[in-house]
């Protein structure tokens, strides 16, 4: 298993990135990933570049409301 990148997507079109160790999420349902606070955020999406082999990608992103 490979880690996992965590997109977020920010209003100002800027976007930040965090590398998910494997064993945050394969020993745990959740987790708690912390990123510096900056403009509104619209999308957060993991793996967002598809690198790892994944049929179905329907629930991987969030738009925020």
């Amino acid at each position: 298993m490979l880690p996992v990148v965590l997109r977020l997507d920010y209003a100002d079109g800027t976007h930040a990135d965090q590398i998910i160790p494997t064993e945050s999420w394969h020993l745990t349902d959740h987790i708690t990933v912390n990123f510096p606070a900056g403009p509104a955020v619209l999308k957060a999406t993991l793996d967002p570049d598809h690198a790892l082999p994944e049929p179905d990608r329907t629930d991987n992103s969030r738009t925020m409301p």
